[in-house]
């Protein structure tokens, strides 16, 4: 049952996990179904009796006969800062039976039996950041493309007609009486 938590995010079942998980808090059925951390769940073909007598021998937890154990340094209620994820690369799942929340409920405690389960969701955050990196250096692009654009027919439909309407303002206002001859372009007069 346990293996099902640390295998949930595996899409489908043979890939390999999405999301690791660091911690759970569940009803721990080795120590009389009282609320706790899982620190290991064994691997397929061993028991919690054959880990803690190899850990009594050793010292510590035998990793060949350990299929999950979680992260010390990001279990718990809080995480203290020797976990290597930041806090949003991490998130905190509870769950409580949907019979707790009846009003008909009459089990005492229920309402705190919730379990926890902390998972890492690094590779979510990185597939975002580089995500709206993208976004952001497309709207750049974007953006640019349309202002030179814009800019381009604001000099041919705004700023040309206003020059050759002051040329020909300045014409009449040095001489009158003269016919106001149309004013050269500039690319024309360059060709």
């Amino acid at each position: 049952m346990l293996r099902m938590y640390v295998d949930s995010s595996k899409q489908p079942e043979t890939a390999n996990a999405t999301q690791r998980l660091l911690w759970l808090y569940l009803p721990d059925f080795m120590n009389g179904g009282e609320m706790s951390s899982i620190e290991y769940i064994p691997a397929v073909g061993y028991t919690y009796a054959d880990i803690e007598q190899q850990r009594a021998l050793n010292g510590k937890l035998p990793d060949e006969m350990i299929y999950w154990k979680q992260d010390d340094s990001c279990a718990g209620f809080t995480v203290g800062k020797t976990c290597n994820l930041r806090y949003e690369e991490m998130q905190l799942i509870t769950f409580t039976p949907s019979f707790c929340h009846s009003h008909e409920n009459k089990l005492k405690g229920c309402e705190f039996l919730v379990s926890y389960a902390r998972i890492d969701i690094n590779s979510i955050s990185r597939k975002d950041a580089i995500f709206n990196f993208a976004k952001t250096l497309f709207t750049i692009v974007f953006l640019s493309g349309i202002f030179i654009i814009f800019n381009r027919d604001t000099e041919i439909v705004v700023v040309k007609p206003i020059k050759k309407v002051v040329q020909i303002i300045i014409r009449l206002a040095e001489n009158p009486l003269k016919k106001p001859e149309p004013p050269k372009d500039e690319e024309e007069s360059g060709s």
